[in-house]
């Protein structure tokens, strides 16, 4: 397929590094000669300096011969025009990174389609989303999509007291359920581990578990048996994540409070949400204002304002003022592995790796392989199909070898879920998601490729 992305910022170049495998053809266009040389470091793409806003520049980029266009900078005002102009030469499929819905008003006509955009993605609406999961489920710090229905990866801790916790995976005391899920990673002490059979679960790991979501909800259940409901939300900023959020909160039905920068800003929140709400003016990262929030009665804080920095403030400040779970958004993609271990924080969003996710749903899955970026552990969960000729084609799980780095986490057969454990045997025609270290392409690859190539 011939791909090209609009943008060379954090959500293009983890779009490039998704979709540049073999069968895919990605050119990046972007005004920013310095993103691309950055990206062509550790990508095999075509990149071309230029305003892809520009019908020229994208006759350059070889939009005539394009399946798809994502228009993927940070204004969305240009990627509209993108997707308008890509549009007018015949592209397939065109997805627009936006702001806001606001530029669409069905009731004058002004439909996505007018513009050219068949999908959108919004990083503060996907953002949103993976906050309230996380808000929804204590224990749970992250989660992803990867395949049809309600099939997820799941990230959560394992409690002290669990009945989890010494448990040797091969022995687990409830095997009718676990039997319909996959533990596929643990994250110990920092470090991802790939479980085995022999794998003896530890309080304070992090498994990563995948099935379908009423399997993983009764799992973790199961497993953290103490784990109480979120009733409380206190959450901190101005941005336009923040109010999304806080509208989110009362929706869900839990007690909101908000602590906003200005009066300004105060005002403006009063009037969109709900009398009941809590809105206090004040600098979140002072411990007296999150005092006066009464942060200590928090079941969780989330910190959503625009500066990263601030908001990792915030959570430490709120942990040791007595809230329960502390929640930070960032904006800096190096953040993400520095939250993830840092004990004082409960778990860490960005806005951009989250839509990078959210764009990867939108795309068809034979010209995908990624389905996700792992946020918490260097991993990814990848998405291939099981051609005729494969080197793994025919054989049960417990008989492959080669799998040092990886962990088949689902199969998907016919649209529904398999459990891979050992004794399943692999099909011509199976699509398999394997959740791999970073940089261990290659081993997946020669499994899933063809005798006859390698």
């Amino acid at each position: 397929m011939n791909i090209i992305i609009a943008g060379a910022g954090a959500v293009g170049s983890q779009a490039a590094h998704a979709l540049c495998f073999r069968g895919n053809d990605v050119t990046v266009v972007d005004v920013d000669e310095g993103a691309l040389a950055r990206l062509r470091e550790s990508n095999d793409v075509m990149t071309l300096v230029g305003n892809a806003a520009q019908p020229a520049t994208l006759v350059e980029a070889g939009v005539e011969q394009a399946d798809i266009v994502l228009a993927l900078t940070g204004s969305s005002e240009v990627n509209l025009v993108v997707c308008t102009l890509a549009k007018s030469f015949g592209v397939a499929k065109k997805v627009a990174r936006l702001s806001t819905r606001r530029y669409f008003a069905p009731e004058r006509n002004l439909s996505p389609e007018l513009f050219g955009v068949d999908d959108f993605i919004i990083p503060e609406e996907d953002c949103v989303r993976d906050i309230m999961d996380a808000l929804v489920r204590p224990v749970v710090k992250e989660s992803a999509s990867i395949g049809p229905k309600s099939c997820e990866v799941v990230n959560f801790q394992v409690p002290t007291a669990s009945p989890f916790d010494g448990v040797e995976l091969q022995n687990s005391p409830c095997p009718e359920l676990l039997e319909r899920l996959r533990i596929c990673a643990i994250k110990r002490h920092g470090r991802l581990v790939v479980p085995r059979g022999d794998t003896v679960v530890r309080s304070f790991d992090e498994a990563y578990l995948a099935g379908n979501r009423q399997d993983v909800d009764a799992f973790i259940a199961w497993a953290s048996p103490e784990a109480r409901p979120i009733r409380r939300v206190l959450v901190t900023g101005s941005t336009n994540l923040a109010l999304m959020l806080a509208k989110a909160v009362e929706e869900s039905g839990m007690t909101l409070s908000l602590v906003v920068d200005t009066e300004a800003e105060a005002r403006r929140a009063t009037d969109l949400l709900r009398p009941e709400t809590i809105v206090i003016c004040g600098e979140h990262t002072d411990s007296s204002v999150l005092e006066e929030a009464a942060v200590s009665e928090a079941d969780a804080l989330v910190a959503a304002g625009e500066d990263s920095e601030d908001n990792i403030l915030t959570c430490i400040l709120a942990q040791r003022l007595g809230a329960g779970k502390v929640i930070s958004v960032v904006y800096n993609a190096d953040y993400g592995q520095i939250l993830a271990n840092l004990p004082l924080i409960d778990c860490g969003f960005n806005p951009l790796v989250g839509a990078v996710n959210s764009l990867l749903q939108h795309i068809g899955s034979d010209i995908r392989r990624h389905v996700a970026l792992l946020g918490r552990i260097e991993a990814e969960i990848l998405d291939l199909v099981v051609r005729p000729g494969a080197r793994i084609a025919g054989k049960r799980i417990a008989e492959i070898a080669g799998t040092a780095d990886m962990v088949f986490a689902a199969i998907f057969r016919e649209g529904e879920f398999v459990p891979p454990v050992g004794r399943e045997t692999i099909l011509v025609g199976d699509r398999i998601a394997v959740l791999v270290r970073r940089n261990s392409h290659a081993a997946v690859e020669r499994l899933f490729g063809s005798k006859r190539l390698f």
